[in-house]
């Protein structure tokens, strides 16, 4: 079968792997996009700023996502060691709190 009997929209793969959200999605429509550029690169090679234009952005939000997943572990992480702190900090204070209370108390 020769492209030239098959009618392939480029603009609609570029488009797709443009706005894909889904990353599975966005690798076909890429491998489509490699399969085609074997057969007839002419087709693809006008498309190939928009092609790498919509790489760099998906690429950009997937680090993005990975650095909002990372930040989020860390502050987890932090907050549960400071958290730990001060609850171990507070109940230590209000028990020597209680303890000199009740001393002032039966000193009366």
């Amino acid at each position: 079968m020769d492209l030239d009997t098959v009618k392939v929209d480029i603009t609609a793969v570029v488009q797709c792997v443009a706005e894909a959200s889904d990353v599975a999605l966005r690798n076909q429509a890429l491998t489509l996009l490699t399969a085609i550029s074997r057969v007839s690169p002419d087709l693809v090679l006008k498309h190939v700023i928009d092609i790498l234009t919509a790489i760099g952005a998906s690429t950009i939000t997937q680090v993005k996502k990975l650095l909002s997943l990372c930040t989020q572990i860390s502050f987890m992480s932090v907050y549960s060691s400071v958290m730990g702190f001060f609850t171990s900090f507070t109940k230590h204070y209000l028990t020597s709190w209680d303890a000199n209370r009740m001393t002032t108390i039966h000193m009366r």
